[in-house]
């Protein structure tokens, strides 16, 4: 009998000890850990200090709720996020890349199948160019007339064969920044055609 009232006397002291934070304040006190439900006793607040539930006065909750990590980083990440969206947008790394082998000499550059060929053999007539760069047309801009919307490449919708002439009414093809330099205030951005594989560029603001 007395050893059965020992062990109970010993379980009851066990669990009031478990209770209990190792700094040795009761669960729920002032400086203790939070009950599992994460409450304190009247009076007191359960607030998260380096990853541990802490009962502190009701006034701890209110000055450390600014110093939270977790509700600063939030924004920060979102706009640090926003702007690598931004920067990637306008700095774009796709590399312009000419449409066909060079030395197609007499024939066309097919886009679609991207090798040199004739229009007749090209399954687009739009798509047979006869440069696909400045220094195709000795000297002259190599254009072609598109329709393109706004990304990263541009995507491009062709509506013309790519051809040498004095001026561009259209676009004009290029395949680095140096192809620009006779079109001042414009750079060389990359352009992905539609139907195609191909990915050159063009000189646009």
């Amino acid at each position: 009998m007395r050893w059965a009232m020992g062990a109970v006397a010993a379980v009851i002291v066990m669990g009031c000890v478990s209770g209990d934070d190792t700094s040795g304040k009761p669960q729920g006190s002032l400086g203790g850990a939070c009950f599992a439900n994460n409450t304190c006793n009247a009076g007191l607040s359960c607030v998260l200090e380096s990853g541990v539930g802490v009962c502190e006065p009701p006034d701890a909750t209110v000055e450390d709720a600014p110093s939270d990590q977790s509700t600063q980083d939030a924004p920060a990440e979102g706009a640090s996020d926003a702007g690598s969206e931004a920067e990637a947008e306008a700095g774009c790394s796709v590399q312009p890349d000419a449409a066909c082998p060079s030395g197609c000499s007499s024939e066309l550059c097919c886009i679609t199948t991207e090798t040199c060929t004739t229009a007749a053999q090209c399954t687009d007539p739009n798509a047979a160019w006869s440069c696909s760069r400045p220094s195709d047309c000795n000297g002259s801009h190599c254009c072609v007339a598109l329709a393109f919307s706004a990304g990263c490449p541009l995507v491009g919708q062709l509506s013309s064969t790519a051809a040498c002439n004095a001026t561009c009414g259209g676009s004009q093809i290029c395949l680095v920044d140096q192809d620009c330099g006779n079109l001042p205030g414009t750079s060389c951005k990359a352009i992905s055609l539609v139907g195609t594989n191909v990915v050159t560029g063009i000189c646009t603001n």
